[in-house]
């Protein structure tokens, strides 16, 4: 039972804080490479799930709220900023999915880079896969090291 507890931990830890998990599960845990593969991988997972429909799901509600808030004349469009225009041209470019995903796991976490890539690509159905390829391929890299 308390092993059971002690891989639940790890799995809600590896679902936020990818970056440090597989090397905390194998040296703290004391777990095997393979182990600390599965466990962080399925953590991974995990997270990108939750986060990923979670932030459509979230997305989608102020969209709606937006529309039932719609009354008089509509406002003059914000002013492009270079983070702006540095956001289009990520989500415009043919890999910006693939940047993304790349980074997520490792540079920024699970749930920034999930919430970011279901406000601009959920549309996009090679979104989840993508991002679960990711998440195996920083697993075997972090697991390594």
């Amino acid at each position: 039972m308390t092993e059971i507890l002690k891989i639940s931990g790890w799995l809600l830890f590896s679902a936020v804080k990818f970056l440090i998990a597989p090397g905390s599960i194998y040296i703290v845990g004391g777990y095997s490479f393979w182990e600390t593969l599965i466990i962080s991988i399925a953590g991974g997972w995990m997270g990108i799930i939750g986060f990923f429909y979670f932030g459509k799901v979230i997305f989608g509600f102020f969209e709606w709220i937006m529309y039932r808030l719609r009354t008089g004349p509509v406002k003059p469009p914000k002013r492009m900023t270079k983070m702006k225009r540095i956001i289009v041209a990520v989500k415009n470019h043919r890999l910006g999915l693939i940047v993304l995903a790349l980074i997520t796991p490792s540079i920024i976490s699970i749930p920034v880079g999930c919430i970011l890539a279901a406000k601009y690509f959920s549309h996009d159905k090679r979104a989840v896969p993508i991002l679960f390829f990711s998440v195996v391929f920083w697993g075997f890299v972090l697991t390594s090291l």
